[in-house]
């Protein structure tokens, strides 16, 4: 038999909806997320699920460029496990030495609606996004962390070139079950649904692994 890998600890990425902005302990009168990532939110879910301790590194508002840069210059724990939640991809940064500039529909400035005109196209993006994808994938597996992929925008679904993310498997909730305080993001219902899906998923991080 196999030798199984121990995982002590579940490292989640992603985006708000990592970070569970707007569930009821994570949520501000003016509308802005909590000052900590929401035990609502499927990081919490899936680990306690799993009997694991959790580190939720949610970036409100990130873009996949941004969450591939967490991840890169993420320090880890032997015995870590890593699963992202990409972001949409109708969303960039630019990343600067001592900040991140955020680009996205949501922001309003000049620069992100020029930037949405002249520099961005699903297609493009999707590639981009799939990049960095692999790129994570290669780097987590050459220090022997197991990591599994899932994908906030149902646009990467359609990609033909993509087939092994080509699966409702491996997609967030496509419809919300409910709405979080905000009345934006997805509520504790939908977070739920999406940590249920994470530990049936049939290559999941649920599938042949011990857990301590």
């Amino acid at each position: 038999m196999a030798k199984v890998k121990q995982i002590r600890r579940l490292v989640a990425f992603g985006c708000s909806l990592t970070y569970g902005h707007g569930l009821a302990d994570c949520y501000q009168e003016n509308g802005r997320e909590g000052p900590n990532p929401s035990i609502q939110a499927w990081p919490h879910l899936v680990s306690a699920k799993l009997k694991l301790q959790y580190d939720n590194r949610g970036i409100p508002g990130g873009s996949n460029k941004e969450i591939w840069h967490a991840i890169m210059t993420s320090k880890f724990k032997e015995g870590d496990c890593v699963i992202v939640l990409w972001s949409y991809i109708n969303r960039s940064c630019m990343i600067f030495e001592d900040h991140i500039d955020k680009y996205g529909l949501w922001r309003g400035s000049v620069r992100s609606k020029k930037w949405l005109e002249h520099q961005f196209n699903d297609y493009d993006a999707t590639v981009d996004l799939m990049g960095r994808v692999n790129h994570v994938e290669h780097y987590l597996n050459k220090k022997k962390i197991q990591n599994w992929h899932y994908f906030a925008d149902h646009y990467c679904a359609k990609q033909n070139i993509f087939p092994q993310y080509n699966s409702e498997d491996k997609m967030f909730c496509r419809n919300n079950i409910d709405f979080a305080r905000d009345g934006q993001h997805p509520g504790a219902k939908t977070q739920k649904e999406f940590a249920d899906k994470i530990v049936k998923d049939p290559t999941g991080p649920a599938v042949n692994f011990s857990f301590i």
